[in-house]
Order: structure tokens, then sequence, then C-alpha cells
């Protein structure tokens, strides 16, 4: 198999096992929208007699703006004993605020604000977030004044933690693999991730074989420096500065991170009904 293809495999398997990691999610609509003028820090001039109600998929500013969405947040309490999160894409940058205490920065790179590693169910979350458009001119509001900010997501999520975990150890192997310059130790370090994720059953994410598969692959890939074997060029730690046909300078650190993703200690949970 090439490299390419190689490469394409990973990304489906990957894509497939980010998708098993929300199990509940449910669309926060409903949010309130006032815009302020930004005179300096604690200083604003609202722009707005009152608020405005705002769903997802609506404008929340244009370019230059500064805004305060406010919404209450209510696990449900059938998600009790759940990891629960808050996802946002807002186009913008800003600061969550929860119950009028600093909780979260928010921008488009940190969208996941967990709210609970275990829920109880029923927890209230009184939100505010204070935020600007993040458009490159927004210092300029003459520039692209037109150009609206969405409110792209804004969803509470319950996420199976597991499962998750798995996703991210396995992520990290394939992106730093992608950095190796080294194509042979590349390829070998690809194909241990596929056979790896062979398998896990992917057919069905809720079944027994799905866990079971997935614990046994995870256990494979710790394994998995070892392939680089059979390409003559095994990154263990230590030959990892002295392996010729492996720079230092660039494959080693990213091959370092290798190593560490894959004998990152996961305990996955296996059905047993």
């Amino acid at each position: 198999m090439n490299l390419k293809r190689l490469q394409e495999t990973i990304e489906i398997r990957l894509r497939e096992l980010l998708g098993s990691v929300v199990v509940k999610s449910e669309i926060l609509n409903g949010w309130e929208v006032r815009h302020a003028q930004y005179d300096g820090p604690g200083q604003y001039e609202w722009t707005e007699t009152e608020a405005r109600q705002i769903d997802v998929g609506d404008a929340w500013a244009k370019s230059g703006q500064t805004a305060f969405l406010k919404r209450n947040i209510v696990i449900p309490k059938e998600w009790r004993g759940q990891r629960v999160a808050l996802e946002l894409k807002t186009d913008g940058e800003g600061l969550l605020r929860v119950g009028g205490e600093p909780f979260h920065g928010v921008d488009d790179n940190r969208g996941y604000i967990l709210f609970a590693s275990e829920a109880v169910g029923g927890e209230s979350f009184d939100c505010e977030i204070e935020i600007k458009t993040g458009n490159t001119w927004s210092w300029k509001p003459e520039v692209n004044a037109e150009i609206p900010h969405i409110l792209h997501c804004a969803r509470l999520i319950a996420v199976d933690y597991p499962v998750e975990q798995a996703y991210y150890d396995f992520k990290v192997v394939f992106d730093s693999a992608l950095a190796v310059e080294s194509v042979t130790l590349r390829e070998a370090i690809l194909q241990a991730i596929k056979d790896s994720l062979l398998l896990a059953d992917f057919r069905d994410s809720t079944a027994p074989a799905f866990w079971e598969g997935l614990a046994e692959a995870l256990g494979q890939a710790q394994e998995a420096p070892a392939a680089a074997d059979a390409a003559g060029t095994k990154p263990t730690r230590r030959n990892l500065l002295s392996q010729e046909g492996v720079p230092v300078t660039r494959d080693a650190f990213f091959v370092s991170q290798f190593l560490v993703a894959t004998s990152l200690p996961v305990i996955l949970r296996v059905a047993t009904d």
C-alpha cells in the first residue's frame, strides 16, 4: 500500500473514532446578545438599548464589534455520570465567565470547555461570554465592516472519555508520523497504526466487540515502535539519537513524540454485558 493510500485509510478510521466520542448532545439556542464599545479594561459603552436573542447559525456581530452573549445552561438529569462539556465555534475571541467568574478562554482553537468530569445531573451554569470579532482587520471597523460573524456551534455534549482518550492517543502518533522525514520510518509507523486500528470493529461503536477490539488495538499500538524494525530504523529510546538515517534535529523529536504517545497507560472499559 502506498503512503498516500495508507494515510487516507488511517484518516478514515480516525474520523470514525472521533464520531464515537460524543454520545449525547443538545443544541444551545436562545442566547441573549448585546453589543458594546470597548473603551478600556472593564470599560464599555452599550451601543444597543437592550439585548436581542440569537440562535445557532445567526450572526452575533460584524467586524470590529464587541458583544456580550448570555445564557443559562443546565446539564440534563439523565446525563448523570457523564463527562459533559460545552462546545463552541464563534469566529471570535473572548472570555467565558460562569457565575461572574472567569472560567475559560473562547476562540475557535479553544472551543471545548469541560463543565463536569462526572456530572451529577441538573447542574446549572450562568454563562456570559465577552467576545470580540476575530477578524484580522477587526481593529479597523471600516474594513469588511459588513462581514458577519456567526455562532456556528453552541451545544452541550456528553463525551465517552475512554474513546476520546483513544482517539487522541492515535491522533498524536499519526500526526507525529506525518512529520517524520524518513520515508521508510514514516511508512513503518503508519502501517503499525493501521494494523492496530484493524482490530477494532467500527460497525457498531456501542457493541462489546468495539470496546474489546479498541482495547486490543491500543495494546498493540503500545508495542508499535518494534514494527519499525522491518524498516531497519527501529526508533527505541536507546538508539534514538544515534540511529543512522534519523536526523536528530527533526525526526528524533517527532519519533520521541511517537514513543511517548504509544507508551501512555490507557485504560478502556470493556463491556461485560
